[in-house]
């Protein structure tokens, strides 16, 4: 997570132009706050549903994601 934390920002200068910077910036803060509330929420779900069925659910979620990730084409960069 901290390297993450670390990269982010370098990342984003490079795939942004100074034009569209700021919109970027923006919507990694928004989904950086995603990594602080979800762990509030999954436990508050074990606490009512308990372990099995939150983690059943997280699992059912990362592989339906791996269906999207799979459909992205992205071009190799040009030298």
């Amino acid at each position: 997570m901290a390297t993450y934390k670390i990269s982010i920002s370098g990342v984003l200068l490079e795939i942004s132009t100074n034009e569209n910077r700021a919109t970027y910036a923006g919507i990694s803060g928004a989904g950086n706050i995603l990594s602080t509330i979800f762990p509030l929420f999954a436990g508050v779900l074990i606490s009512y549903i308990g372990y099995t069925f939150v983690f059943l659910g997280v699992t059912l979620i990362v592989l339906l994601s791996y269906t999207f990730v799979v459909k992205l084409n992205c071009a190799p960069l040009a030298d």
